[in-house]
């Protein structure tokens, strides 16, 4: 009797203990192929940008932090990957999760060099929302809104095989 009592014991025990591990991970939807979660956001300036009001365009969200050593590397390439294309068919919306808000950002844009709007999620709320939890991370999103790439890590978005992505949705839906 004792020892089919121990046994039930860690077995419960073992249950209740990777059910609270597992508590405070990060949800991990897959949103490939379902309409982007709509957010909105302010830059540094206090100026508000909502996802919803991006609808025609290819969106590319990227979430990155100032003390994310690859995200340095990659900002510069956005920048040119922004000036490629035509703003009323491409945009980009750069998002720190950094606690510092806008003076962490203002620092690391002089020290990096980069000048696109980056929108605050100091509060880590939007990148909740979408499940991220490694940065640098990325969606693109058509023009109807739809998320068709999670891109986890740094990417050379000046790279023929992102610029032939991007062209490809600019032309779906023209």
């Amino acid at each position: 009797m004792n020892r089919t009592l121990l046994i039930i014991f860690i077995l419960v025990s073992s249950v209740i203990y990777f059910y609270a591990l597992h508590q405070d991970q990060p949800k991990r939807v897959d949103l490939v192929g379902k309409p982007a979660p709509v957010f909105t956001l302010e830059n540094e300036e206090g100026e508000s940008i909502s996802l919803e009001s991006l609808r025609g365009r290819v969106v590319l969200v990227h979430f990155w932090a100032t003390w994310c050593a690859p995200c340095a590397d990659e900002l510069p390439t956005m920048a040119t990957l922004l000036n490629r294309f035509s703003p009323e068919d491409f945009a980009l919306v750069a998002i720190s999760v950094d606690e510092g808000g806008e003076k962490s950002v203002e620092e690391f844009r002089q020290k990096v060099g980069f000048d696109f709007p980056v929108y605050l999620d100091s509060d880590q709320k939007v990148v909740d929302f979408y499940g991220t939890f490694r940065l640098p991370e990325s969606y693109l999103i058509d023009r109807g809104g739809i998320l068709v790439r999670k891109i986890i890590g740094p990417q050379d978005w000046t790279s023929p095989p992102w610029i032939s992505e991007i062209e490809k949705r600019l032309a779906q839906g023209r």
